[in-house]
């Protein structure tokens, strides 16, 4: 993302072509039963019902309501939402640099979010070690 965002700042032409066949952004979107990118744990962790939400949503399900929160796909119901909509999770298209900087905060968003994994696994990793040591 950083080298399309530099790329952008060196041509005048406000759109840009951005192509992405593995869209992890589509598969978050989508929520299939089998994730094709994902490995399986992780689409657990990211599917699974957080307990202090009081509607029991996913951490999949808060992060897309947290993309709409953040108007990083335009105003609801807007021709922008449509358009990012189709571009976000799709296969690609012609981006200007506010849908690049859009789509590079919901990647920032899903890469915080997966982190948040990495830390709970250590964390248990550390309690374990402690149970075991003497």
């Amino acid at each position: 993302m950083a080298s399309a965002f530099g790329a952008a700042a060196l041509f005048d032409d406000p759109r840009y072509d951005f192509q992405h066949g593995r869209n992890l952004l589509r598969e978050v979107w989508e929520g299939p039963d089998e994730p094709s990118l994902f490995p399986q744990s992780v689409w657990r962790f990211l599917n699974r019902p957080l307990r202090d939400d009081p509607a029991q949503r996913s951490l999949r399900e808060t992060l897309i309501a947290r993309w709409h929160q953040d108007g990083r796909l335009g105003k609801a119901g807007s021709d922008t939402e449509r358009r990012r909509m189709a571009l976000f999770f799709g296969r690609g298209g012609s981006y200007d640099i506010e849908d690049l900087r859009a789509r590079a905060a919901m990647m920032d968003l899903l890469e915080a979010e997966v982190d948040l994994m990495s830390h709970d696994l250590e964390r248990l990793m550390q309690n374990t070690l402690s149970l075991g040591a003497p």
